[in-house]
């Protein structure tokens, strides 16, 4: 889980900012319609910097607007591209090894992967439950659901972009990629 201040642990780790300057809701609940917002909210929290919008203009001499809108235009520059799997994409067929040509083929196919992870940031920017947050058979974080209020949401978390979260394919082992083949 996340840390905070004087050693408080959040109740989620946090998401990744990879090319979120793309995204339409931030957090894994979608509580933030805007990267401003999503900017703020830890500033305020109790419990991960603990500010006060008084406090923090204090601080940096700037309107909490101001930060805001600073850090959402920072987050913004932080993107993710030309990996091999986009030479691959632009017709560089020799971009991928054969073993990530084959994880490409189970992404694409039998794992399904693309029907959350689409797109060229390899995220749906849909809340989905997944089961994630089931612990001894009982739902432990409500996630989009507090939110909406809507049941349907109960447990869903927003897909996670699939960029810059692993080394690349070909650290993995060849038996591995041969038992999800079969």
């Amino acid at each position: 889980m996340a840390r905070g201040i004087n050693g408080a642990n959040g109740p989620r780790n946090a998401p990744a900012l990879i090319n979120r300057g793309y995204g339409r809701l931030f957090f894994w609940d979608g509580r933030a319609q805007s990267l401003e917002q999503q900017a703020l909210q830890p500033i305020t929290n109790p419990a991960e910097m603990g500010l006060t919008e008084a406090e923090l203009e204090r601080r940096t001499g700037m309107k909490a607007t101001e930060v805001t809108a600073a850090l959402a235009s920072y987050v913004r520059t932080i993107r993710s591209g030309d990996s091999p799997f986009d030479r691959y994409a632009a017709g560089r067929t020799n971009a991928l090894t054969s073993l990530e040509k084959d994880g490409l083929q189970i992404f694409r196919s039998k794992g399904n992967c693309t029907s959350c992870h689409a797109g060229p940031t390899f995220t749906d920017e849909e809340f989905h439950n997944t089961g994630v947050a089931w612990r001894d058979g009982r739902l432990t974080d409500q996630g989009r659901f507090t939110v909406t209020g809507a049941d349907r949401d109960r447990g869903a978390f927003k897909t996670p972009t699939l960029r810059e979260v692993a080394p690349p394919l070909r650290t993995c082992t060849t038996a591995a990629w041969r038992h999800l083949k079969t």
